[in-house]
């Protein structure tokens, strides 16, 4: 009888995310070739009652880690992250499918989801934009640049806030003392420059704290854009 390994690979994933989808799963995590096998060992992750669907049926091909399951539980040093909202989920996907690409390519060192960050309270990653609503970035990922790690904040838009919004959000990076610099992934220019004029309004401190943005299609296209973007704006502004 074959030896049967525990995913700790997916299961670690789905800890830092609150789900996974099988584009993401057999793109990052897939070892098996033939098409039986994949559809095997993706039905494996539930027989083993590692991981469960989704409970709303309109989501498909997502699992989440089924937290029924103590033992599952035990796996994990600290609490697992909650899928998002639904509504999310894209978002979210296009979001770590860029950030896989980089952590598998050892562009960066470390990386955290919004959903990570908000089950370990990280007081210094807080972004409080509307009375008790507390954000944290959408990501933050970990730069190993000679001897030095830099710290980005990664903010994804695919729809468009309020002027007031952006200008909150803005006002809480400028005290995040943590982060090195923001880098916004919009999808359309008008949103880049909606942003672009909140960093006006509210005295944004550039040289401190510098922003900059990418595109939602250069993201997909070639995510490393985003770590050259961000080491071009910290070697300029320092």
């Amino acid at each position: 009888m074959a030896k049967h390994y525990v995913p700790n690979d997916v299961l670690q994933y789905v800890g830092k995310t609150g789900f996974i989808t099988f584009e993401l799963w057999q793109k990052y995590f897939l070892k098996a070739k033939c098409r039986r096998s994949k559809f095997h060992n993706w039905k494996e992750l539930i027989r083993r009652k590692y991981l469960v669907a989704h409970n709303n049926d309109k989501i498909k091909d997502t699992l989440v880690l089924n937290r029924s399951d103590r033992n599952v539980l035990q796996l994990f040093e600290t609490r697992p992250a909650y899928m998002p909202n639904p509504n999310q989920l894209k978002h979210d996907e296009i979001l770590l499918n860029g950030i896989m690409y980089l952590d598998r390519a050892l562009h960066i060192c470390q990386w955290q989801t919004e959903a990570e960050l908000k089950m370990l309270r990280l007081n210094d990653y807080k972004v409080e934009t509307q009375g008790q609503l507390i954000k944290y970035p959408d990501a933050i990922i970990h730069l190993k640049n000679a001897n030095r790690f830099d710290v980005i904040a990664v903010e994804y838009e695919r729809t468009q806030k309020s002027r007031k919004r952006y200008g909150q959000i803005l006002n809480a990076y400028a005290g995040m003392k943590r982060i090195d610099a923001v880098i916004w992934i919009v999808k359309t220019p008008a949103i880049k420059n909606i942003i672009i004029e909140q960093v006006k309004q509210v005295y944004y401190p550039q040289r401190e704290r510098p922003i900059a943005f990418l595109m939602e299609e250069t993201w997909k296209l070639n995510p490393k854009k985003l770590v050259e973007l961000s080491n071009e704006i910290l070697t300029n502004s320092g």
